[in-house]
């Protein structure tokens, strides 16, 4: 069966799945079989070293509406998702996570929402997150509300990478050129009508995570391209904490100088000694850590490397 413009594009971005891909499919085709739907599931394979590959390609033997994309090596969640969007065909375009914490069983309603919202985007919001620790659910819910307060695009919290898109705002996505890709706060960016969908995350089906948040750098990767693409708040608060050391070295001198000539209490030039090169060494180096940051961002999106490079494909010629 041969699909031209199918209704839907499921996006899965994801490394060494092998124990939950054929669940996974197994209840997206369960899920979808009884709806008017056309579909793709395009799988954006980051690099497995398991037998990933090989269970999708047996898949896809079956039915070609099953797609995949392999990557020549690890180039990251983001990165595997615009790789998605780049080769998907639906009029619409989910992306989610294969481990099945977002359940398949809710894109039917999410359709329904958009459709009867007439949005372009739905954003799933969750109200639970089941299987995770406590620390990790502190950080979690930290990270969020600190990027949706510093970003200068309303980023919405608990908000993750479980979204459906149009295929007009997927689009608009794929004309973005940037590197050190966060694509929440790029479809939050893009505007348009942005509609929340509730819904309890569930936990793992199988394995581990694999972006686990005391041995992964993927989270702290994510947080920081949140932080330096959506918010000039670290340029402001280096410039603000410059103001208050080089004010407050100021008091402190003349404190000293005016406690030596009126009150005629010697102060040892040690203390001017170390006060000035605290406060100043501390700005330069909190100044230098952010610009450097800013400033390798900058050297990223300048170097004119592709943003991932695709080793093989499976299905892909069905696209139309």
């Amino acid at each position: 069966m041969k699909i031209k413009n199918p209704n839907l594009s499921i996006i899965l971005s994801f490394r060494n799945e092998a124990d939950v891909l054929e669940e996974f499919i197994s209840r997206v085709q369960k899920v979808l079989a009884p709806l008017s739907y056309t579909y793709e599931m395009v799988f954006v394979n980051d690099a497995s070293t398991d037998a990933s590959h090989e269970i999708l390609k047996q898949k896809a033997a079956l039915d070609n509406r099953i797609k995949v994309i392999s990557m020549s090596r690890r180039f990251g969640q983001a990165e595997c998702v615009f790789a998605g969007f780049e080769k998907s065909s639906g009029d619409r375009v989910l992306y989610m996570d294969a481990d099945l914490q977002d359940p398949p069983e809710i894109i039917p309603e999410l359709m329904r929402t958009f459709d009867r919202e007439k949005a372009d985007v739905v954003y799933t919001t969750r109200l639970s997150r089941s299987g995770e620790n406590f620390g990790k659910l502190l950080l979690t819910r930290m990270a969020y509300r600190i990027v949706h307060a510093l970003s200068s695009v309303d980023i919405p919290v608990d908000s993750g990478d479980f979204k459906l898109l149009s295929r007009q705002v997927v689009n608009h996505l794929i004309d973005l050129k940037e590197q050190g890709l966060y694509v929440r706060g790029l479809v939050s960016w893009l505007g348009f009508k942005q509609i929340p969908f509730y819904y309890h995350r569930e936990a793992r089906f199988s394995g581990k995570s694999k972006f686990p948040i005391w041995k992964s750098s993927g989270p702290f990767i994510s947080f920081i391209r949140a932080i330096i693409s959506f918010s000039m708040f670290p340029i402001y608060s280096v410039l603000l904490t410059g103001f208050i050391l080089f004010n407050a070295s100021l008091c402190i001198l003349f404190a000293f100088l005016g406690m030596t000539f009126f009150y005629n209490i010697n102060i040892p030039s040690q203390g001017y000694t170390i006060a000035a090169i605290t406060s100043i060494g501390g700005l330069q180096l909190i100044a230098i850590g952010m610009v450097g940051l800013y400033v390798g961002h900058i050297h990223q999106n300048t170097m004119g490397r592709p943003r991932y490079i695709i080793e093989s494909t499976i299905n892909l010629n069905e696209i139309s």
